[in-house]
């Protein structure tokens, strides 16, 4: 897919978020406004149509166009507390102070990770769980 094109829609979708916080739209706001509700009904290989939202967009006032730079920052530590709430989930375990103590301290020597080391031992046994 065209980078301009996904960059064309995601500026258009952003657009939704910056002028429903507004009460009062500009005629070319409105006009915006119009060709996003059309966004679900437009195949993204529309070229027209994509050049007819940059058009609009590129006679947006300069408040506007600040609006909606403002509103299409990218939050990437929002992005990833997101993700991992819905794509990981954690395996806590509590042990005496001196194994978890030696267990580092044997990971450390032997150069590697203690999550690789948790990670092997859960692969080993879902592979032998499926072996049976």
């Amino acid at each position: 897919m065209n980078k301009i094109k996904i960059i064309s829609i995601f500026t258009a979708i952003c657009i939704i978020f910056c002028f429903y916080g507004c009460h009062k739209k500009s005629e070319n706001a409105v006009a915006v406004d119009k060709m996003i509700a059309n966004l679900g009904k437009i195949e993204i290989n529309d070229a027209e149509q994509i050049d007819q939202i940059d058009k609009a967009i590129s006679k947006l006032t300069e408040e506007e166009k600040n609006e909606l730079d403002k509103k299409k920052k990218f939050d990437q530590a929002k992005y990833m507390r997101e993700w991992q709430k819905e794509n990981m989930k954690q395996v806590k375990a509590s042990y005496k102070t001196e194994f978890v103590d030696e267990f580092k301290e044997a990971c450390k020597k032997l150069g590697i990770k203690q999550s690789d080391v948790i990670r092997k031992a859960m692969q080993d046994t879902i592979e032998k769980a499926n072996n049976i």
